[in-house]
């Protein structure tokens, strides 16, 4: 059995040394040669250090010697798809400008705890990922969570939801920065590009049949005026979608039958990993990808190139949107005016959309 070491406080260090807290406190956080302290003195407290396995925290370190900035970051629930992307590359293009980042992860119903952390640690600056079911919590929330949102020197919220105009312009007081992604013009580009192929019945994972916009604005007016006649809903409230490729599955099955049954001839996926397993699985059931079937994604990620066939999709500027971060981050000049970045996606036709098969 591993026996366990003994737990000191700075001041412990320091009386069993014989020796001042500031001696101790000065050599862990590495700024012995610039206070003075002797070499001998700073070899013999690391030694005892490393004898009682005393491990410093980075952070605060960091902290105290406010030499590196230090940026949190946030993220509750499980990032995907264009935020995974997202979220690796504003991360590493932090770090390699010498921020420390400090980052918190937790399930999501849990961002409030996760401020209050940073709050609690004086992190300064917060950038906050959201999906668009943590965007959702937010509005719902937003009253408890603008108090610790206002402690920050700045906020940055990725993949933003707009909620009302009081929110907003709440969000433009506090001079919270969002990054938005212009949903509405993703599905204008989709709609208008299935109408353009000649696809009248269109399935969509949560499709509504009313006129309500759903959680990534998808309207089904938009698809009406471009000329698609009927909407197909395959995701049931009840559904287990928490993994792509359960997701992918379950709606390939549900394709396969809608092909059959209902005259579906084209689908929209709206995260490109989700689209590749649904490709994979309506091979193995025999749906046959784009002769009998068109299938769309949303992200733009590189890997839909390697998808049998290469995955059409809705691309997300990532890069661009990462880049924005970065400077709204870096920059220490004042901003004013509205704090709202909005970006275009693309389409980007690769070879999983066609015409629909003659009936």
């Amino acid at each position: 059995m591993n026996s366990k070491l003994p737990r000191l406080t700075m001041q412990e260090v320091a009386d069993q040394l014989d020796l001042s807290r500031m001696t101790v406190s000065s050599i862990v956080n590495g700024l012995a040669r610039e206070r003075g302290v002797k070499k001998e003195t700073e070899l013999r407290v690391r030694d005892f250090l490393k004898k009682i396995g005393y491990v410093p925290s980075i952070y605060a370190r960091r902290l105290r010697k406010k030499d590196v900035p230090t940026i949190g970051v946030l993220h509750a629930g499980f990032l995907m798809s264009h935020l995974l992307d997202a979220y690796n590359q504003v991360t590493n293009e932090l770090v390699s400008q010498d921020s420390a980042v400090d980052i918190v992860a937790l399930p999501r119903t849990e961002s409030l705890e996760g401020l209050e952390d940073f709050v609690g640690r004086g992190v300064p600056e917060l950038l906050w990922i959201q999906n668009a079911k943590e965007s959702a919590i937010q509005h719902e929330r937003i009253t408890e969570l603008f108090p610790y949102l206002a402690q920050f020197n700045k906020v940055v919220i990725y993949n933003h939801t707009p909620g009302s105009d009081e929110i907003e312009a709440r969000m433009d007081e506090l001079g919270i920065h969002r990054i938005v992604i212009d949903r509405p013009a993703a599905n204008r580009i989709a709609a208008a590009f299935l109408a353009n192929l000649g696809h009248q019945v269109v399935a969509l994972p949560d499709a509504l049949t009313g006129t309500r916009q759903d959680i990534h604005s998808r309207d089904p007016e938009i698809f009406k005026k471009a000329g698609i006649s009927r909407l197909i809903r395959m995701l049931e409230p009840d559904d287990d979608t928490a993994s792509a490729r359960k997701a992918g599955h379950l709606y390939a099955e549900r394709l396969a039958a809608a092909v059959r049954d209902q005259g579906v001839t084209a689908a929209w996926i709206y995260d490109d990993e989700t689209a590749g397993y649904t490709l994979a699985r309506l091979a193995e059931l025999g749906v046959h990808v784009p002769a009998e079937l068109t299938l769309i994604g949303f992200d733009g990620l590189t890997i839909g190139e390697a998808f049998s066939p290469p995955l059409s999709t809705i691309a997300v500027p990532v890069s661009e949107m990462v880049d924005r971060v970065c400077k709204i981050l870096k920059d220490q000049a004042e901003q004013t005016g509205s704090r709202t970045h909005l970006f275009q996606p693309v389409l980007l036709e690769r070879r999983s959309h066609g015409a629909p098969r003659s009936t």
